[in-house]
């Protein structure tokens, strides 16, 4: 699971609250130690999140499904 920022690619990857988190302000220590004191306090919740993320990752992202968005996008 990570922690991201939701203005960059990374915040569409991560699903906030069931692949990682979602960091609501970037430059904010207290946001993030506030995130990270949560995501480390609970480590089977961070497991589910793992799991999570591998099977987002393999429904989402392999290189035969970008290529297969790709060639849609272009058909379009």
């Amino acid at each position: 699971p990570a922690i991201v920022t939701g203005d960059w690619a990374l915040g569409e990857t991560v699903v906030d609250g069931v692949t990682g988190w979602h960091l609501p302000s970037p430059y904010c220590v207290e946001d993030m130690s506030d995130l990270l004191i949560e995501a480390l306090s609970d480590t089977q919740r961070l497991k589910q999140f793992g799991a999570n993320a591998m099977k987002r990752a393999e429904a989402h992202f392999t290189w035969s499904g970008v290529a297969g968005k790709l060639n849609r996008i272009v058909a379009n």
